[in-house]
């Protein structure tokens, strides 16, 4: 059971999660928390459809952890159910110490490279980032909003782990980017960037998948035709090559096992066994060329120019 740490300004608190026979169980440890006109604080847990799920006074200076417990939790997963919570702890004010989003989710490692994600095997598909808050805004709601974006097209691609480097966890940035992170169905590691050991030897680095505009990169879709489930079919068309015999290849990018190529409408060929399909000996005695790909129901086309 592994514990997480929530730095918020001067508050610091950790929660630990168990999940077994349907119900999950956190311990808020909230010893660290300090409203010195706080006799005791109020916990409160709100579902997606604001509907209070549980509610507990907890003594301050207690080191004893609040027991939270949930019969059927909606738990957080990676890829399309993210589910949040919202945790609100009260002091002696009106307004909470603590507002945030709350994954209930319980991450295990077992052995060396084989984790549990609520006691399920998880493959690790992990990206590593340097500086993924620096994007250019410093106001933090349109920073936020802005790494909210790149997540999003990270999970499409099919990443489930986000490591970043350049940051601390006690760092404000570092809450805000678990918050994306949660939003996104990615969990969240930091790394110094020099561990070349067990997960880290096989992470994709971030700056490979984006270009400088911000868009994605061949290499990003030649990613999300390794990683990704939904289909989806991408003609690289910078990839457009003349052969010495005057005809040209391409590379299609595809996670489909079967993938058909059409010259300027008419059916050219079809290739199996990707990710990469290369298609070879296309002739092109006119351009504009336009190529378009056909794969589990998706399609693309591009218009290629000399």
């Amino acid at each position: 059971m592994r514990a997480q740490s929530y730095y918020l300004e001067e508050f610091q608190f950790r929660t630990e999660t168990e999940i077994k026979n349907g119900r999950a169980t956190v311990e808020l440890f909230l010893s660290d928390l300090s409203d010195k006109n706080a006799d005791g604080y109020r916990i409160c847990l709100w579902d997606a459809k604001e509907e209070m799920v549980f509610y507990a006074l907890h003594p301050a200076g207690e080191e004893d952890p609040c027991i939270l417990q949930l019969q059927h939790p909606h738990l957080w997963e990676t890829g399309n159910d993210p589910y949040l919570y919202r945790l609100e702890i009260y002091g002696a004010g009106r307004e909470p110490l603590v507002c945030m989003p709350f994954p209930v989710r319980e991450l295990t490692q077992v052995s060396e490279g084989v984790s549990l994600l609520n006691g399920r095997p998880f493959t690790p598909k992990p990206v590593f980032c340097e500086n993924v808050c620096d994007l250019g805004d410093k106001e933090e709601a349109l920073l936020a909003q802005r790494i909210d974006s790149r997540l999003v097209q990270l999970a499409r691609m099919g990443a489930n782990m986000l490591f970043v480097g350049g940051i601390a966890r006690a760092d404000r940035e570092f809450l805000m980017l678990q918050n994306c992170c949660d939003r996104s169905g990615l969990l969240l590691e930091t790394d110094d960037g020099s561990s070349g050991d067990g997960i880290f030897a096989d992470r994709i680095f971030g700056k490979t998948l984006f270009l400088s505009n911000g868009r994605p990169s061949a290499s990003y879709y030649l990613q999300r035709a390794r990683w990704s489930s939904c289909p989806f079919v991408y003609i690289h068309a910078g990839s457009l090559q003349r052969q010495s015999d005057g005809l040209y290849r391409i590379n299609v990018y595809s996670n489909q096992q079967r993938v058909a190529l059409f010259v300027n409408g008419v059916v050219f060929g079809f290739l199996s066994d990707g990710p990469e399909f290369v298609f070879q000996d296309i002739p092109a005695k006119h351009f504009p060329l336009l190529l378009s790909a056909e794969a589990g129901g998706s399609s693309m086309s591009v218009t290629c120019y000399r």
